[in-house]
């Protein structure tokens, strides 16, 4: 018996605060729009980061992460960016080039861990990689293009640090629209995966009868009337995981696989244009579907056995 078999409402605010972190990563996952990853220390970061990278398109292309804290000022600006030497010779000068980590990320993403910590140098090099797709190297000699996604994780609040001049605007400015917000341990590597393998082991023996049924986690929500829909798309996504990966995969496996439908499902509910307006509507063929809250962007849908008076309530 663990903590959650004895406190069953801990599992229903670790789900809401999972599913919610989970849901912005799968949101922005197949854009190619910088992302930042607000919390403090230990909140899964680099984790989520490289799970982005994972349910992109650029999941076959290199992810290179660049922890600010191991270099400081010019180091890491040459770690960053590269350097290239030009030697003049007798008949022509030649040029030795060694790839930064820019370089070396491109086409696929760039984990900058603690950008509050970078220089000024180093934000408007990155602001030029966000805005141009190009780069200057260390000593500024040569002008190179990269397609490079940048991802950043910060702990301190980057629009304080902006309005203080201690941090670029203009690089703010890029990274506020898809600024995630993490919630400690939560969202950390170990309570995301412990929260995922917990939905697997209760859909388990309710999934060889088909996906929508009724599972113990759910009506347990039902009765405590607090499911949410980012909590109920995770659910419907777990469910259908558990049916596409073997029972002995990982549980690394299955939160991909759960995360990859998240991000197929929002894109796909974005391209049809629907009102996420937090309520349950009938489909086609008697299914029943609980439409997620929100503006008229950023669709979610997620299929419900049958619209009970519990959730009916809930959902109004």
């Amino acid at each position: 018996m663990n903590a959650y078999d004895t406190h069953p409402t801990a599992m229903l605010d670790d789900v809401d605060n999972v599913a919610r972190v989970l849901e912005m990563i799968a949101l922005h996952a197949q854009s190619r729009e910088p992302v930042l990853l607000l919390g403090p220390r230990n909140s899964g970061a680099g984790f989520l980061a490289e799970a982005l990278h994972a349910c992109s398109p650029r999941r076959d292309r290199p992810f290179v992460r660049a922890r600010c804290g191991l270099y400081s000022g010019m180091l890491l600006e040459a770690q960053l960016f590269g350097r290239s030497n030009v030697r003049n010779g007798f008949l022509r000068a030649t040029v030795s080039r060694r790839k930064g980590m820019v370089g070396t990320a491109d086409g696929g993403s760039l984990f900058v861990e603690q950008i509050q910590n970078t220089t000024p140098g180093v934000q408007a090099r990155l602001l030029e990689l966000v805005t141009n797709d190009e780069y200057t190297d260390f000593e500024q000699t040569f002008t190179y293009s990269a397609d490079v996604r940048l991802i950043a994780s910060a702990r301190l609040s980057l629009e304080h640090r902006a309005k203080s001049g201690l941090f670029l605007p203009q690089l703010w400015a890029q990274l506020r629209p898809a600024c995630i917000e993490l919630d400690g341990s939560c969202a950390s590597r170990e309570g995301i995966l412990a929260v995922i393998n917990r939905l697997r082991s209760e859909a388990l023996p309710h999934t060889t009868g088909g996906i929508g049924r009724v599972t113990e986690w759910w009506a347990m929500a039902e009765r405590s009337a607090v499911q949410t829909p980012a909590s109920a798309a995770l659910h419907r996504a777990v469910e259908i995981a558990v049916q596409q990966c073997p029972h002995s995969a990982p549980v690394e496996a299955v939160f991909l696989a759960v995360l990859r439908h998240m991000s197929r499902d929002l894109t796909e509910s974005r391209s049809i244009g629907i009102d996420r307006s937090s309520r349950v509507c009938s489909g086609q063929n008697g299914r029943h579907f609980l439409a997620a809250e929100g503006a008229n962007t950023y669709g979610l849908v997620t299929e419900i056995p049958q619209p009970s008076p519990v959730m009916s309530m809930v959902v109004r």
